[in-house]
């Protein structure tokens, strides 16, 4: 099977999903992309809610692009439970042909819970997200979540300043993978996905858009699996940026599909002018280049390079605990808002959004989000992460 190939098979639903859109017209698939980028996330507080029973999550932590086009001004993004632990996030009026576009979910509490993207593809008009959350023995867990769904066009091209790209492999023990732009986007750059051992990716981002340090990086893995994706590191070469991801079920490293979102000084939705800031906890030493965790109980700067604030100021991190974050982005939060986070460096870690707190509606100020990590075996244990956040507040009606 060719990597194309692979790629359009995996982008057609999974058997269990709601039948129809989420405003109940007919399922009529849409035939062609949009030709300007659509985007939507939420974040869905009711874990348990009947099965089947559409859910309409919060206006504050819930936007998209329909809110700004003709005919679906007033649409709602609603949540629907499938079962224990199994969801749909459903984003009205923005479906997208075959699967293509990007999707990435987290967990939210604190207890040791792993959500991931199990697929999406449209229901009707809209984009339906089927999602997973599981107790880190790989039993299914109710839990709350948030969830994105981002597409652009092939013709969409972020700014030089602001690199933005996503990608979705679905062949993950084929040698090397070069998602075409159905699939991915990677602006005036290629992308092409290596394996380098079972569980273990490259990825080359090429051109000189992408050769720059600082970036943030939002992994899940895709399908019905126990088996848990995140980021390992990033490279920069001089035409290209090369970033590592790392799988593993348990503490066992494992092939599997998997989602990247990229953004560098870019939020994690294609859009120029939203409010975001983005962090990677880890710390450099000074004259050794090793990274090291935040002093525990102390705030302190996150690191500059991999660091970004649209209101320009300046992002710290205070390591709680084990195991346990407080982020805090300075003058960029604003509802309705997202967060999603990604575990660094370790493939078998796991991390959760314990909760974030935000300005009220129609406010501005700093928004503080606290993160807590966990070993295979549930316990909390210290961690590098990624960290994205973003505001809809400039951007919705």
């Amino acid at each position: 099977m060719t990597a194309a190939a692979a790629l359009v098979a995996v982008g057609c639903g999974s058997s269990d999903s709601p039948k129809g859109s989420a405003s109940g017209r007919p399922a009529s698939v849409p035939t062609a992309d949009p030709t300007t980028p659509v985007w939507g996330f939420l974040r869905s507080d009711d874990a348990a809610a009947a099965i089947g029973a559409p859910r309409t999550p919060a206006a504050e932590v819930q936007a998209g692009s329909w809110q700004s086009a003709a005919g679906t001004r007033q649409a709602k993004a609603t949540v629907i439970r499938r079962g224990t632990g199994r969801y749909s996030a459903i984003f009205p009026g923005v479906g997208v042909p075959g699967g293509r576009g990007a999707a990435v979910v987290t967990a939210v509490g604190d207890a040791p819970v792993h959500c991931h993207a199990e697929d999406w593809a449209p229901s009707g008009p809209d984009e339906q997200v089927t999602l997973a959350c599981r107790k880190l023995t790989g039993a299914y867990v109710d839990s709350r979540f948030t969830a994105l769904f981002t597409f652009a066009p092939a013709s969409h091209r972020p700014a030089p300043s602001e690199p933005y790209a996503y990608f979705r492999d679905d062949a993950p023990s084929q040698q090397q993978v070069r998602p075409d732009n159905s699939y991915s986007l990677a602006g005036p750059g290629t992308i092409e996905i290596n394996w380098r051992g079972i569980g273990r990716y490259s990825i080359d981002l090429i051109g000189r858009l992408y050769a720059r340090t600082g970036n943030n990086l939002q992994v899940n893995s895709v399908g019905s699996t126990t088996v848990g994706c995140s980021a390992l590191g990033r490279e920069v070469h001089e035409d290209r940026q090369t970033i590592f991801v790392g799988c593993a079920n348990g503490q066992t490293w494992t092939d599997s599909p998997f989602v990247v979102v990229y953004g560098n000084q870019h939020t994690v939705i294609p859009v120029e002018n939203a409010a975001f800031g983005h962090s990677f906890t880890g710390l450099e030493e000074a004259g050794t280049g090793r990274i090291l965790q935040p002093p525990l109980g102390r705030t302190v700067e996150v690191w500059p390079r991999y660091s970004a604030n649209s209101a320009k100021q300046t992002n710290t991190v205070r390591h709680v605990a084990t195991g346990v974050y407080e982020i805090l982005y300075p003058g960029v939060g604003r509802a309705p808002d997202h967060v999603q986070v990604t575990p660094y460096g370790e493939p078998t870690r796991r991390c959760a959004i314990a909760e974030w707190a935000s300005p009220p509606t129609g406010a501005a100020g700093d928004v503080t989000t606290r993160v807590v990590c966990f070993d295979p075996d549930g316990s909390r244990a210290d961690s590098q992460f990624s960290l994205a956040y973003v505001s809809a507040a400039g951007l919705t009606p």
